[in-house]
């Protein structure tokens, strides 16, 4: 217990100081304090876990934007699930189902594209929040969109804060009470 008291008076002092990040990556304040929490976690694990928030679905067949979109949805706490085309997703999402709140489709997929996908993974969850992403411009892909009841639409490139952003806020909104309307009409572009 003295450890601990020891953890937590460190973490007060480095509390009150800026993030500092340097210019070759060195640790930051930031870093230092999430080791010190994860310390005190491992020495007294009655301490409560921080609430966990429902794991996202993060389909797209171009593996660089996979490995981004999970680095950015990690980044904001959530645990990432991805699919490379349509149907793994489907293999995916029965796989995890229970612990996925929020579906991210790319349009353009091999085998399975994102309508298809959605329509498939809609049939099996009806409530479940689905963001399409694509690199065409909305104008040319209106058409596909406007039967389906997405919780958000958006355009490649996007930036980590409009992923993360948009993804919170549909999970935010689901539930099941929601019945499928989490986010509706939503529609972010970057």
């Amino acid at each position: 217990m003295i450890l601990i008291g020891l953890l937590e008076l460190l973490e007060r002092k480095l509390s009150g100081l800026a993030v500092h990040v340097t210019q070759d990556g060195m640790a930051d304040y930031r870093s230092v304090l999430e080791t010190l929490e994860a310390m005190k976690r491992l020495i007294d694990p009655h301490d409560p876990e921080p609430e966990a928030r429902p794991g996202v679905l993060f389909v797209d067949d171009e593996e660089i934007i996979r490995r981004i979109g999970t680095r950015v949805l990690e980044n904001a706490g959530y645990a990432v699930f991805t699919a490379a085309d349509g149907a793994e997703a489907l293999e995916v999402f029965l796989e995890h189902r229970e612990g996925i709140g929020c579906i991210v489709l790319d349009l353009v997929m091999p085998r399975l594209d994102g309508v298809q996908a959605y329509h498939k993974l809609r049939a099996l969850s009806p409530g479940i929040p689905v963001i399409m992403t694509t690199g065409y411009g909305e104008g040319e892909i209106k058409g596909k969109f406007e039967k389906l009841d997405l919780a958000g639409f958006l355009r490649k490139p996007f930036t980590a804060s409009a992923l993360s952003g948009l993804v919170s806020e549909c999970v935010g909104k689901a539930g099941p009470e929601s019945g499928g309307t989490a986010g509706k009409g939503t529609v972010q572009r970057t």
